[in-house]
Parts: structure tokens; sequence; C-alpha cells
């Protein structure tokens, strides 16, 4: 595996999601911002048919958000192999190897930045329920059970998404090995 090869589609794809992933919060921060408060409001506040199309809207944006990451997944494995046959021949093994590598490292390093980030949004958006429904919110922080549930979960959670990322890899790697590898080999 070559290691610049690797670290720049890792580092590219990483911030690639990083940005999907600040943009994707800003959203989600005000969409709650703008709906919590019809919701959760009263029976009156907000007609069923607004609120399945609010239901509806939010799964289009979450399977939106696969697709873009499952995309970057597959596209830093062709990136790989794309850098790599910048400086020499790459078998197809390699570039299967490589291109999981890249997508399992970058779904590291999204968990990690995923997690960093919610320290910063969760407050925000605690603060914007509080300001639609004051005093509907506890106040503090989360009990223990909660705190332990968000790790364990989010643990889970990173370790079904690197071996997922490194299988869309792994597949861009192969997509890229027929679209920029040497044919001799």
């Amino acid at each position: 595996m070559q290691t610049r090869a690797y670290l720049t589609s890792t580092f590219i794809g990483s911030a690639i999601i990083f940005v999907w992933q600040v943009i994707s919060g800003v959203l989600s921060i005000f969409f709650v911002r703008q709906t919590i408060g019809q919701v959760m409001g009263g029976p009156g506040e907000m007609p069923p048919d607004n609120i399945s199309g609010l239901v509806a809207g939010g799964l289009l944006f979450a399977c939106a958000g696969l697709v873009v990451v499952g995309l970057i997944y597959l596209g830093s494995g062709a990136l790989y192999v794309y850098l790599h046959t910048r400086r020499e021949a790459i078998t197809t093994e390699q570039s299967m190897l490589g291109g999981a590598a890249s997508a399992a490292s970058i779904s590291l390093v999204s968990a990690i930045a995923s997690a960093l980030l919610s320290l910063l949004t969760r407050p925000m958006m605690l603060r914007a329920v509080n300001e639609v429904m004051p005093g509907n919110m506890p106040p503090g922080n989360l009990p223990p059970q909660g705190v332990a549930f968000s790790v364990v979960s989010g643990f889970a959670g990173a370790c079904i998404g690197i071996v997922i990322a490194a299988i869309l890899g792994l597949a861009g790697g192969i997509v890229g090995r027929a679209l920029f590898g040497d044919d001799e080999q």
C-alpha cells in the first residue's frame, strides 16, 4: 500500500465528510428551531399532514446523507487507486486493500469528528428547544445512564460504520482499478 496515496485520499475524504457533518448539523439545528414549537406546541398547532411532511422530510434528508457518505467512501477507494497509479502500477489486491483502508480510516476520523461536533451542537439544540418550549427540557446534563447509552451506542455505530466504509472503499478500489489501472497486470 502506498502511504502518500493512502494519506491523501483519507485526508480529502475526511475533509469532505467533515464539511457535510457541519452542514447537516447546522441544517438540523435550523430545522428543530423552526418546527419543534409547532410540532410539540399542542394538538391544534400543526395539522397531521404537516407533521407527516416533516417526518418524510427528515427521512429524505437522512437518506440523502447516507448516499452522500457512501459516495464519498466509494470515491476515496477510487481516488486511492488514481493517486497510486500516478507513481507506479497497482494490482487488484492493492487497489482493494488501499480503498478499504482509506474508507475505513475516513469512517474512524468521521466518528471522532462527529463525537466532537455533537459536544458543540447538543447545547445549541437544547437551547433552540428551550427557546421555543421553555421549561420542557430538564436542567443540566444527561443522567449517567443516558451518557453510558450514548457512549456504547456511539462506539457500536462507529464499529459498524467502519466495516461498511471498508466494504464501500473496497468496491471503490475495484472501480478505480477498472478506470485507472494498468490492463497488463
